[in-house]
Order: structure tokens, then C-alpha cells, then sequence
């Protein structure tokens, strides 16, 4: 029965990622992301190199007889450092999306209020969920003015600390499920391809908990060999549900996938259930201790019922717009600010929803979420649109080290249909082999369905990345050893 699902899940995900990456090589999606149809071939080459350079420097690597871990502490720290260059680099600048957090915390820390500011207020009222990370900041601000220390520096290499451990993660993630070969790849990639988008060191929502998915992966993957109850893994990953959750709730999804791998397809359903109710009772609280907290220092009834967002109705109207591919537009948070209530707000965004949804065809809907899907899953840019024109400038400036023309970012989505491939393959693979755990699989699938009902957002799934690279690597290790089996 549980090869049965597995089998079944594999043939759903092939299914889904199939066209996503036909639609990546081969779109016709009239936006300046992406233009070059030479992308299959860069893709096929830049595997091959990419093969053949990594195993040649992994055999030379394996000769010298380095441990494992201080090559991970020197990679770590050298990769902590890079982060911290990249922080120092793009904070000249402010950003313009979350520098209203940095400065109502930094508010919040010196013991002002944000009550009674319009500004603070409207802009707390309609994003709610930020108090999550609005709150957190506070805590790590007023460390840092204790200590007499720059604020905004401190957020930065705490956030760079927590970044820096998804490669300890990825290893430890791979070793266990793969091998070390497939380890080492991981390590590589993440090191050479995450440092260089300046959103990994910038202290905020999505970005602080970038850590937590792959970091809650590893602790499963440790207790995954074990038949007893793993208490402080489960008490880990219940923590780091709950305050991801609360900050950001793609974190979830991890989770969502390790029960689902438990209660289904490993019988453990005692283990299952655990990490559920941990993983709930955290978020709870978390939610309770955030909410309190926003009330206390934030809440103003009117200024909160005028311009609250429902969220969830918002990210799926925005996400239903079939002119942008389901991308942020002026028009739909005009449309938005338009109605006066929080309650007249979420009956016309229910409205308008269900007319764009009926409004389209069954072909259209296919071929609306494929193309929606691609935006997400086709840009390894990341494409930083909500920055300061200033921070947008320079992350072009590094990206046109790697490619010539900003538009053009084909090196870029090189890596992302290299990747897509690497999911579909070991996804077929799977069919015929079974992998010690399909968590990160099943958590691919599960943000691909968020992001595919939600707003087109490539930066949503940055915190999925290090799943991505850590399927590519197994791919890469599985076709380097055919390779090499046929060439002898």
C-alpha cells in the first residue's frame, strides 16, 4: 500500500513538473523574465560542466582526506562571511518594503510607540501578519541596544548566522539520504548560488526562517532511522513549525510533508501525530504572544478596520490575475483600498474571485497555472521588483558578472531548468527506487501548490531552494555514476 503511494505520488509530481519545465525551456510568456528559447541547450550544458568539474574536484577532494567537519566549518564560516560582505554591501541603501519594520522596531526597542502614527499604523493594519517578524526584530534590537550596538548591522548578521546553517543542513540532509557524493554537491551549489541575492541577508519575514524548512528536514531526517520517540527532535521541529509558521507560513509545509510521509507511507502514525500537536500547540502560542503584542503596541479599531487586508482573499485575488500571471498590480491593491471595511473588503475579494476563476475556461485555467507556475519555478533571479531602485541597481550589477543583459538572465535560469529537470527525473526514478524519505519531494509539490493558489511571487519559494539544490545533487550523483559505470 505504501509503495502504492509513493508510486502514485511520484506520477502526480511528474505530472505537475512535466509541463512546468516544457513551459520553462520552450515559454512563450511575454514578459521581460524571460526571451531566449537557447535555454534547453544552456541547461544541458551547464549540467554536464557542472558534472564532470564538481566530481573532478570532489575526487581530488576525497584524496586529501579532509574531515568532514572542518570542511564544513571552513565552508560555513567562509560562507558566513560572504553573506555578511553581500549585508554590508546592499545596506547603504534602504529598502523599500521592509524598511517600515526596521524602523518601528527599532521604535518598539527604544520604548517609543507606534500608536497614535498614522504612517506605522496603516501600514501594521494592513499587514498584520508582519508583527510576526516586527516583534522578533524587537527582541534582537533591544539586545543590541543593551550592548550599545548598531541595530540594523546586528539584525543582519543574526540573519546571516541562520542562513549560514542551511549548508551544515544540506550536508548532514544528503549524506543520510544519498550520499556523500551528493553531500558534497549540495554543499558546492548552495555555496556558489544563494550568496549572490542580497534578500538572503536582509532580516525579514521570509528570509529569517530561510533556515528553518531545511533545518526542520534534518532533525526529521535524524530521528528517521530510529523506531523510538524522539522527544527533543520533535519538541525542535514543533518550535521551528510554530515560530516559522508565525512569521512565515510556507514554513508549514515541511511539516505538512513529514506527517503526511509518517501517517501514510511509514506507519508511524504515534510520531506522526506528536509532531502535529507540537508542531500546533507552538503556533498557538507563538500566535498568542504576537497577537497580544500587536494589540498592545499597535492596534488603533480605526485606523485597523479601514485598511486591514484579509490576506488569504488578497494573495488568491492577486494570484487570479490572468494579465500579470498572477503578480502584484497596482490596479488590484487599488481595487483593494477601494472598500472602506475589512468585512466590505473580503466580500468583494470573494466576489471578484470566483468571477476570475468562472471567467476563465478548463484550457485556460491549464494553461494560466502552468504559466503561473513557470514565472515562480522558471527565474533563478528571483526578480527583487519591491526593492529601492538603488538595491535593484546593484544586485544587477553582480547578476551582469554572470550575464550580460539584466533581461536576459539565461545562466540564471540555466540552473532553475537544470533543476526542474533534476525534479523530474529523480521523480521517475523514484517510480522504480525507493529513497529513504520523499520529504523533500512531497515539500516541493506543497509549495508548488501554495504558490500556485496564491500570488506569483518567486521570492515565496526562495525558502525551498535548498530542497531544490539538494534533489539536483542526488540527480547529479545519480547520472556522474551511470556515466562513469558506462564509460569503463
Amino acid at each position: 500500500m505504501a509503495k502504492r503511494l509513493e508510486n502514485l505520488f511520484f506520477i502526480i509530481l511528474c505530472i505537475l513538473f512535466v509541463p512546468v519545465l516544457i513551459t520553462v525551456l520552450f515559454n512563450k510568456i511575454n514578459i521581460d523574465l524571460f526571451g531566449t528559447r537557447k535555454l534547453v541547450i544552456v541547461s544541458l550544458i551547464f549540467i554536464v560542466v557542472l558534472l564532470f568539474g564538481l566530481s573532478k574536484i570532489y575526487k581530488i577532494w576525497d584524496r586529501v582526506k579532509i574531515s568532514e567537519v572542518k570542511f564544513l566549518i571552513c565552508i560555513t564560516t567562509l560562507y558566513f562571511i560572504l553573506l555578511i560582505c553581500f549585508a554590508l554591501y546592499f545596506m547603504q541603501d534602504g529598502y523599500a518594503e521592509t524598511s517600515w519594520v526596521y524602523e518601528g522596531a527599532n521604535i518598539l526597542a527604544n520604548g517609543g510607540s507606534i500608536l497614535g502614527d498614522g504612517y506605522y499604523e496603516i501600514k501594521f493594519a494592513q499587514f498584520q501578519y508582519l508583527s510576526g517578524i516586527l516583534f522578533v526584530a524587537v527582541f534582537f534590537e533591544k539586545i543590541a541596544v543593551f550592548f550599545h550596538l548598531n541595530e540594523r548591522i546586528f539584525l543582519a548578521v543574526i540573519n546571516c548566522i541562520l542562513t549560514s546553517t542551511i549548508l551544515p543542513s544540506s550536508y548532514y540532509i544528503c549524506k543520510k539520504i544519498f550520499s556523500k557524493r551528493a553531500a558534497w554537491y549540495s554543499v558546492i551549489i548552495l555555496f556558489c548560488y544563494i550568496p549572490i541575492y542580497f534578500t538572503s541577508c536582509i532580516f525579514y519575514n521570509y528570509t529569517f526562517i530561510f533556515a528553518f524548512p531545511v533545518g526542520i528536514l534534518a532533525l526529521y531526517v535524524s530521528m528517521m532511522e530510529k523506531d523510538n520517540v524522539c522527544i527533543k527532535q520533535i519538541i525542535a521541529i514543533g518550535f521551528l513549525t510554530g515560530l516559522g509558521y508565525c512569521i512565515f507560513n510556507v514554513c508549514a509545509v515541511v511539516t505538512i510533508a513529514v506527517f503526511i510521509e509518517l501517517f501514510l507511507l511509514r506507519n508511524k502514525k504515534k510520531i506522526a501525530l506528536l509532531i502535529g500537536l507540537t508542531s500546533i500547540v507552538f503556533s498557538i502560542v507563538f500566535s498568542i504572544y504576537f497577537n497580544s503584542q500587536y494589540y498592545t503596541y499597535i492596534y488603533n479599531e480605526g485606523i485597523y478596520n479601514e485598511n486591514k487586508y484579509p490576506m488569504l482573499e488578497s494573495t488568491v485575488y492577486v494570484g487570479l490575475n490572468k494579465d500579470t500571471y498572477g503578480r502584484f498590480s497596482v490596479e488590484d491593491e487599488d481595487f483593494i483600498k477601494s472598500y472602506d471595511s475589512y468585512q466590505s473588503k473580503k466580500e468583494a475579494l470573494r466576489s471578484q474571485i470566483k468571477e476570475r476563476w468562472n471567467g476563465m475556461s478548463n484550457g485556460d485555467k491549464v494553461k494560466f497555472l502552468m504559466n503561473k507556475a513557470a514565472v515562480n519555478f522558471g527565474n533563478g533571479t528571483y526578480y527583487t521588483e519591491w526593492t529601492s531602485n538603488d538595491n535593484l541597481w546593484k544586485q544587477r550589477k553582480i547578476i551582469r558578472f554572470f550575464s550580460k543583459d539584466y533581461d536576459d538572465v539565461k545562466y540564471y535560469r540555466s540552473f532553475f531548468g537544470a533543476a526542474n529537470l533534476g525534479v523530474c527525473v529523480t521523480s521517475i526514478w523514484g517510480i522504480r527506487n525507493r529513497y529513504a524519505t520523499l520529504v523533500p519531494w512531497i515539500s516541493i509539490f506543497g509549495i508548488m501548490i501554495v504558490s500556485l493558489i496564491s500570488e506569483t511571487n518567486p521570492r515565496h519559494i526562495l525558502d525551498y531552494l535548498p530542497f531544490l539544490i539538494v534533489i539536483f545533487a542526488n540527480f547529479c550523483d545519480i547520472l556522474y555514476e551511470r556515466l562513469e559505470r558506462k564509460m569503463k
